[in-house]
């Protein structure tokens, strides 16, 4: 299995933020397992900090070889 999170981009499919995290959008990680063998077999979006008073969410997500 292989977990991961990344900060939720709103439109472009990546882009480096102010706080110099990268942040990606769903799409484009969708995409990505697509290009290799990698199944994403769970996501949820969840708050992962809070920053200057806000929540930052991320997307939480679970995934796994594909079948050959």
């Amino acid at each position: 299995l292989f977990v991961f999170s990344c900060e939720i981009s709103a439109d472009e499919p990546w882009h480096l933020q102010d706080s110099a995290r990268f942040c990606h959008h769903p799409d484009y990680i969708h995409a990505l397992s697509e290009q290799y063998p990698l199944e994403l077999i769970y996501q949820e979006p969840v708050v992962a900090r809070q920053q200057e008073q806000r929540e930052v969410y991320v997307t939480f997500y679970i995934a796994q070889q594909r079948a050959l």
